[in-house]
């Protein structure tokens, strides 16, 4: 079905606040008028049309046929936040390369060795949560569980303790910047105008911070062989890609630039 009338979803909107995520207004649109299994929406010529597929099968169908490609919208408002080089951004050869990089580190077997740092973090969560409902002080949720995603993440990627929960930290103002200026189509025209800019700056000092992490943690890491994070089972993979199975400078710290850039945008 085509929805052509702008009308529509001048109306809708109104029935929201204006920072809402959009997604909020499209599932309101597919119980209002019925959809099912795909529809469009042309928003001509305000936007691009979108095209929503509501059908877990055919999203999968499309998913895995060869042709498929993000579209360039889609990179230049997440490059901000995901980069050029992770699987969200690359496709084909190269996406097939880093999915048998990083594919271990999803197996049941490894998940289950990063639980008590998942648990740990949490609890910390968990510990903030109790203290203001005793207290009675108010809490912004938005930012609580944010920190508490990015200590998680830091945790189970690079085993890396980031204490962003307990303490200021860089890498979430800088990584929480450059998110809030990421500009959709909705973003006033100052914002748009400024988005790439800003974006680019919290990005470099972002990466310049996790690579000083990423670098040191690799030059502590103990050649035991045990596999500790993500990153450590991603680096094997790639070693071994690339022909630098033992090869010791990549477990002290001097890390390939490719895999450098992997490893900020992962």
């Amino acid at each position: 079905m085509l929805l052509g009338n702008l009308k529509i979803m001048g109306e809708a909107m109104k029935r929201y606040p204006l920072d809402i995520h959009p997604q909020a207004l499209f599932a309101d649109l597919v119980k209002e008028y019925g959809f099912h299994g795909l529809f469009y929406v042309d928003l001509y010529p305000a936007s691009e049309s979108f095209l929503f597929i509501l059908d877990p099968a055919l999203a999968m169908q499309v998913q895995d046929s060869p042709q498929f490609k993000r579209h360039t919208y889609v990179e230049g408002y997440l490059r901000g936040i995901v980069g050029t080089k992770s699987l969200f951004s690359v496709h084909g050869a190269e996406w097939k390369r880093q999915r048998s990089w990083f594919s271990p580190a999803f197996s049941m077997a490894h998940l289950v060795t990063i639980v008590p740092g998942i648990v740990e973090e949490t609890l910390v969560f968990r510990e903030k949560l109790t203290k203001h409902a005793m207290s009675g002080e108010i809490l912004v949720t938005n930012d609580a569980t944010m920190r508490l995603t990015i200590d998680v993440i830091a945790r189970s990627v690079g085993n890396i303790r980031l204490k962003s929960q307990t303490a200021n930290s860089d890498i979430y103002h800088h990584f929480t910047k450059a998110v809030n200026w990421s500009a959709g189509n909705l973003a006033p025209l100052w914002h748009r105008l400024l988005s790439s800019t800003m974006m680019d700056f919290h990005t470099r000092k972002l990466d310049r911070l996790l690579g000083e992490m990423i670098k040191e943690k690799f030059r502590n890491t103990t050649e035991d062989g045990v596999s500790k994070s993500i990153l450590d089972l991603a680096l094997k993979g790639y070693s071994k890609d690339n022909g630098k199975v033992g090869d010791k400078k990549t477990t002290k710290g001097d890390l390939d630039p490719e895999f450098m850039k992997v490893a900020l945008d992962k």
